[in-house]
């Protein structure tokens, strides 16, 4: 190649070129408000907002400003003004001030811009502002540091948007050659080559110091210190408000569990009474059914019905004594267990709060990884566990909607209640509301009887439909 300019000069320098492209990637997108605090990511459910603050754009803006805001200006001698003018004539033209503006926030930006110098169609010559991140001029190594070339780097693209390879160009002080590379880092072979006429290299590299430093490259540390401390202290008070949010919330569900269990205080004397009643009443009718059989059998069938029963009243009098001071035991430390509560939702909001440095504390699971035993059972019993809330819950809505309809007196509170024995294996809500419809048909109340045997298949049956899906 002519002037001793090879393609793999080329290449090299193309090549070391590239190895600048992360640190001006970086610089555009800080110039764009595309800062790092938008890719931290934070632990699921937590509040996660990122602040990015515009000064590397206000900072840019100001500096260009300050420089080129007052359009350059150009005097001569009176025997110059008539060149002048015609220089002044092809600078509106090519719109230099425009040019010069983009020069200028290109060198604030990237430490320096790139100009083009080429003529248009008609031969006149015009000039543009190239992206930094695709051109660059080389220099010699004598102290004058005269231009040998320049290069453009272009992405060539196809109809549909995709990349089909690059396009090197090459100015030198006398030719412009074109090649075709499959990337960015390759020359490839030669496509193009002709004269430019502008008696020297036509690219011109404007930079803003000797070390081609944007204006604001050197403060990227103190904004993205900005943009974590401002977006920390915004997730701080949001993760806050959420805690308090909660604790507001159990303290109203303390509350409300407070007034139910007074009340039920209140009516398990009469709860009791009832009970008693009930099993009267059905001794009463066993016995009656006992009389109409032979003497020697109805003696006997009389003597297990009272002997049971008997027993049965004791059995009553120890459970309604347990009922009783369980009730009284859990009054007395609901205020302890309400200040532990919101002690620990507190505890749980601060170390929540340092969640990600805590992990760092833990071991790797990739270099530490669980057993496999260990694993299957954490999952299972996981699984076990949430499917068994879920169908609790379900359950307790059921009940609270049907005891309501069938007014009976602290409908949340019973349900409660017999939502736990259901949720004991073996046990279910039969074991509370069969005996219930008994002593209330007893007791000549056949609608509420009727009730909580309606009551008790729909919780039955929405159990049996959706346990063998939650456990799989």
């Amino acid at each position: 190649m002519e002037d001793g300019l090879r393609p793999e000069a080329v290449r090299a320098c193309v090549q070391e070129f590239l190895m600048d492209g992360p640190r001006l990637e970086r610089l555009k997108r800080y110039y764009d408000g595309r800062h790092d605090i938008e890719s931290r990511e934070r632990a699921s459910g937590l509040p996660n907002y990122r602040l990015a603050h515009d000064y590397p754009r206000y900072i840019s803006t100001m500096a260009a400003g300050y420089l080129i805001g007052r359009p350059v200006g150009y005097e001569a001698d009176g025997a110059q003004q008539a060149a002048l003018d015609e220089v002044m004539e092809c600078y509106r033209r090519c719109a230099a001030d425009s040019v010069d503006v983009e020069l200028a926030r290109s060198a604030s930006i990237f430490g320096r811009g790139v100009e083009l110098v080429f003529a248009d169609g008609t031969s006149r010559p015009r000039t543009a502002a190239l992206d930094p991140r695709r051109a660059f001029v080389v220099y010699d190594d004598t102290v004058e540091n005269r231009p040998m070339f320049g290069v453009r780097l272009l992405p060539r693209l196809r109809d549909d948007g995709a990349e089909a390879g690059w396009s090197v160009e090459v100015f030198t002080d006398r030719e412009r050659m074109l090649f075709r590379s499959a990337g960015p880092g390759d020359v490839g072979a030669l496509k193009e080559r002709g004269a430019h006429f502008f008696g020297g290299v036509p690219m011109v590299e404007y930079w803003n110091g000797e070390d081609e430093r944007g204006d604001f490259e050197g403060v990227l540390t103190l904004i993205d210190a900005y943009d974590r401390l401002q977006s920390d202290r915004l997730n701080d008070k949001a993760q806050f408000v959420d805690a308090l949010l909660l604790l507001t919330g159990c303290t109203f569900l303390l509350a409300f569990l407070f007034r139910e269990a007074g009340m039920l205080c209140g009516i398990l004397p009469d709860a009791v009474a009832a009970a008693r009643q009930g099993l009267s009443l059905l001794e009463d009718w066993l016995i009656s059914r006992a009389s109409l059989l032979p003497e020697d059998l109805s003696v006997i069938l009389r003597d297990m019905v009272m002997r049971l029963f008997s027993g049965g009243s004791h059995v009553l009098d120890r459970v309604c004594t347990y009922l009783l001071g369980f009730a009284g035991g859990f009054l007395s430390r609901l205020p302890g267990g309400a200040l532990s509560a919101g002690t620990g939702i507190l505890a749980a909001y601060m170390i929540s709060a340092r969640m990600p440095r805590l992990r760092r504390l833990l071991p790797d699971p990739e270099t530490s990884p669980i057993p496999p035993f260990w694993q299957d059972l954490k999952n299972t019993l996981g699984a076990y566990l949430r499917a068994q809330a879920i169908l609790t819950g379900i359950t307790f809505v059921i009940l609270t909607l049907g005891l309501m309809l069938l007014s009976v007196a602290t409908a949340p509170m019973w349900a409660f209640l017999i939502a736990l024995v259901d949720a004991i294996p073996v046990l279910g809500t039969g074991t509370v509301l069969i005996p219930w419809s008994l002593v209330c048909l007893l007791q000549q109340n056949g609608g509420r009887a009727l009730g909580l045997l309606v009551l008790y298949a729909a919780a039955a049956l929405t159990r049996t439909v959706l346990e063998p899906r939650l456990l799989g």
